[in-house]
């Protein structure tokens, strides 16, 4: 609260941020100005207020060029639409046969390079095995005696033919097997799994097929699969495919077997 005389001349922002308050007016020569508060919701005209805000928004948000416009000719959707995805034949021509809604927890999140680095360095740590193990100076094939006497020989004292300064003789600082796992909270693995969902579907390598296992039932069939494949684009080594299925199938995995380049795994171990 600001008291001013009469006579003060106040600038503009000043005058346009304090109301004029004639409550606590106890003398003629001064007048009371109190603050506004901004953040009081308005009890007039609230519609006309909020369209306004929304068109100064929309306006800023189209000047600094971040407003999204679809691209038909573009494989990368955006990010406002629903995602949707067209299942395709897996007999080897790789026809279209319908379009399905993909859900949105899963395939409409923002990818964030940070996320997916932890969650690769974290896979990668818990799959080293940690077996490594190197001879100290008690665990070499030596004897633990003395070498010489300790005085009158003229050269340095030591102890056994073991010692890490002696060619042959244990590591100083030898290494242990041990585990290089450490704990990742859930939510950062789950968004991990989201954002490389996403990624996959953005960038246009994500691949649904209707069938998998009809043609397998019987006996597998590498050439079979490999035609497969070849519908869908999938068969070339660089690309590396993964091929996810509901359930395990030991047919699927056999006709998979000579591909080296592909993987199979299920719902269950995809991260």
């Amino acid at each position: 609260m600001i008291r001013a005389p009469l006579n003060l001349n106040l600038s503009s922002s000043m005058i346009r941020n304090y109301t004029k308050d004639t409550r606590y007016v106890k003398r003629h020569d001064l007048t009371i100005y109190k603050k506004r508060n901004t953040l009081k919701i308005p009890v007039e005209n609230v519609k006309e207020i909020h369209q306004e805000a929304f068109d100064s928004r929309i306006d800023s948000t189209i000047a600094k060029g971040k407003k999204v416009v679809f691209d038909p000719e573009s494989t990368r959707p955006p990010m406002f639409r629903k995602p949707q995805i067209l299942v395709r034949k897996f007999d080897g021509t790789g026809d279209a046969s319908e379009l399905v809604d993909l859900p949105p927890y899963l395939f409409q999140c923002t990818p964030r390079r940070d996320i997916l680095h932890s969650v690769v360095v974290w896979q990668l740590a818990r799959r080293r095995q940690g077996s490594h193990k190197t001879k100290d100076r008690y665990e070499v094939a030596y004897s633990k005696r003395k070498i010489y006497r300790q005085k009158g020989t003229g050269r340095a004292r030591h102890g056994s033919r073991g010692a890490p300064q002696f060619r042959g003789g244990g590591r100083a600082f030898a290494k242990r097997p041990k585990s290089y796992d450490y704990p990742l909270p859930l939510r950062v693995r789950r968004l991990g799994l989201r954002m490389a969902l996403t990624r996959s579907y953005l960038l246009g390598q994500l691949v649904i097929v209707d069938d998998i296992r009809s043609k397998f039932e019987e006996i597998p069939k590498t050439r079979v699969m490999w035609r497969c494949l070849q519908g869908i684009e999938a068969s070339k080594p660089a690309v590396r495919p993964l091929v996810v299925d509901s359930t395990f199938d030991s047919n699927v995995e056999k006709s998979l077997f000579r591909m080296k380049f592909v993987q199979y795994t299920t719902i269950d171990g995809l991260n």
